[in-house]
């Protein structure tokens, strides 16, 4: 890439290629030359500001103009940050705060959450003059960029993953290899830049020679079309929520959205969905995998999803995947276990870990949480997430085998499975559907014993208007269970919570 420090192809491309978009909005558009002076003039303006290479900032982000700036002047100063959201509970953003050990929070307009107890940058607008003081030299590979909120979901303080200016240049290379990008592209950026979809892909669009489309709030689906024709979007990043929103609006004979390439993140599309979407939105879908703490996993493309809908597809050749069992032995094809990764790009470590914390990192790999199987092609294939996992009577029952086989019936449009307590098996299997069809519950219970076998079926199965998600859309099976136990007194005995 040139130079060491996250951010450096941004000068070569400002030599390269001066008046190509970089930056493209209503208010109008910031060449490659335009978006270099931008930084450079952001970062002095930080620096008089008081910001110092190697300390700590709260960068506290929307979806603007000055939010990617703010971004790429801490990466040029050498200012490791942690990212708040408006959206933030304060108690997280206190806890992320003290975790990190920072001292400043730096805001380009976005609110920041109360009572964080330190003082506040805010740089609503581009300095227009350059400064008389001059830019330290910039970070080294070894310098860290960003201290990263872990993708835990257990409600506590999430912890802080150390990463590199090496480690994140080295991701853009490896997360992109498979996706088609470079000069002429425009990513719209639809996801917040708060948020490590949106905000990782918009970066990696600018680090290829490719421009980012900031659009105006996007309230509609209508208002999402003409965004996406008016600043010339070639592709963008959405989450499963957003695609359930154009499913319900696109028409059944033609894409809603033809020419824009998606790529599908931050929690599972069922595959029934992935080819609706293929068929009613957009043909063009990618899915990825990824975990905050080291980005990217694995990356399916139209043709393999088209092939096997259930796919998660595979790594780059720079990460070894294994899926183990109880032993930590690796597993033969189609049998599910325990998935985990390894690369000399990852981080190898939480930041400022309490001695005997439950850690992701073991033995140089990372274990996202998650149970699957390698097919015969070498691809992932995901079953859910390991503390999900059901055991009933010691068989043990994965989630996304219940869901997926309940999925194809022609009346389900979602479903969910999950475990409740058992007083003699252990635990019970339920599931959760959402119907696009009326459709007999025992029907549904004989489709899956038909082929999931009675033992790995779910003993009872609720009709719900709607699936509990989590703020990033996955399925909450907390929700799910306290739903059980306020239902628990119309339930037979085999899905009662206490039985």
């Amino acid at each position: 890439m040139g130079h060491p420090w996250y951010g450096a192809a941004i000068e070569a491309f400002a030599k390269s290629q001066p008046d190509a978009p970089a930056i493209v909005s209503p208010a109008g558009t910031l060449t490659f030359a335009g978006l270099h002076r931008a930084i450079e003039r952001t970062a002095l303006e930080l620096t008089q500001r008081g910001l110092v290479p190697g300390l700590p900032v709260a960068l506290v982000l929307e979806t603007r103009v000055i939010d990617l700036l703010l971004m790429f002047a801490c990466h040029r100063l050498g200012v490791p940050a942690v990212i708040l959201g408006t959206d933030d509970p304060p108690a997280i953003a206190r806890g992320l705060v003290e975790a990190g050990g920072i001292r400043v929070a730096v805001s380009g307009g976005a609110r920041v959450p109360d009572g964080l107890g330190i003082p506040t940058i805010m740089l609503e607008r581009l300095p227009t003059a350059p400064a008389a003081a001059v830019l330290p030299a910039p970070p080294d590979a070894e310098a860290a960029c960003y201290l990263v909120r872990s993708s835990g979901t257990t409600g506590g303080i999430p912890k802080l993953v150390v990463t590199t200016h090496g480690h994140d240049a080295a991701r853009v290379e490896t997360t992109l290899r498979r996706l088609p990008l470079g000069p002429g592209e425009r990513y719209l950026a639809i996801i917040g830049f708060q948020f490590g979809l949106g905000r990782s892909w918009a970066e990696r669009s600018l680090l290829h020679g490719a421009a980012v489309a900031v659009p105006p709030a996007l309230a509609t689906v209508d208002a999402l079309k003409a965004a996406a024709a008016s600043l010339g979007a070639t592709w963008t990043t959405m989450t499963p929520v957003h695609l359930k929103h154009l499913l319900a609006a696109a028409p059944a004979d033609a894409p809603l959205l033809p020419d824009l390439r998606i790529l599908v993140g931050s929690a599972p599309l069922e595959p029934a969905d992935r080819l609706a979407v293929m068929r009613r939105v957009s043909p063009d879908i990618y899915v990825v995998y990824a975990t905050n703490e080291v980005g990217a996993l694995t990356l399916a493309v139209p043709e393999e999803i088209r092939r096997n809908p259930a796919t998660a597809g595979r790594p780059d050749p720079v990460i070894e995947m294994q899926v183990v069992d109880h032993l930590e032995h690796p597993c033969p094809a189609g049998a599910v276990g325990t998935v985990r990764f390894r690369s000399a790009q990852f981080p190898q470590a939480y930041h400022r870990t309490v001695a005997g914390a439950a850690s992701r990192f073991e033995g140089g790999w990372f274990y996202p949480g998650d149970a699957g199987l390698i097919n015969a092609e070498g691809e992932l294939e995901l079953r859910g997430r390991v503390d999900d996992l059901i055991s009933i009577g010691g068989q043990k029952v994965y989630p996304g085998d219940i869901e997926q086989h309940l999925s194809a019936h022609p009346a389900v449009a979602e479903a969910a499975a999950f475990g409740v307590p058992h007083r003699i098996q252990g635990h019970a299997a339920l599931a959760a559907v959402v119907l696009r069809a009326p459709v007999a519950t025992d029907e549904l219970l004989a489709h899956c014993r038909a082929t999931l076998g009675a033992a790995r079926s779910p003993g009872r199965i609720l009709v719900v208007e709607a699936l509990p998600r989590t703020a990033v859309g996955k399925i909450d099976r907390r929700a799910l269970r306290r739903l059980v136990a306020a239902r628990r007194s119309t339930l037979g005995r085999s899905g009662r919570a206490d039985d």
